[in-house]
């Protein structure tokens, strides 16, 4: 639970700021960058960030049923750290 709430409130502080896309959907997409090849399931994953989206709608001031999500994976981190790249968009 604290690691969940510490996810959320890194999600706010990086988030604040960030324009709200127009239109009643936002698009939000996770690219998950892996620090390594293992295999991992893409739907586990976005399950996982579910503090994230909740930080990014605290942040954004709106509520995240609005979110449209979409997962995908990216690159392996060349520093074995793995991390989320979030885009935000119109949907």
């Amino acid at each position: 639970a604290r690691a969940a709430k510490l996810f959320r409130l890194h999600a706010k502080a990086a988030f604040r700021g960030v324009p709200v896309p127009a239109g009643e959907a936002i698009g939000v997409t996770l690219t998950f960058c892996p620090p390594d090849r293992r295999a991992r399931d893409l739907d586990n994953l976005q399950a996982a960030s579910k503090p994230l989206f909740d930080g990014i709608a605290d942040a954004l001031g709106v509520n995240d049923r609005h979110f449209r999500p979409r997962s995908e994976f990216g690159p392996v981190d060349p520093a074995g750290l793995g991390y989320i790249l979030v885009s935000l968009e119109a949907a």
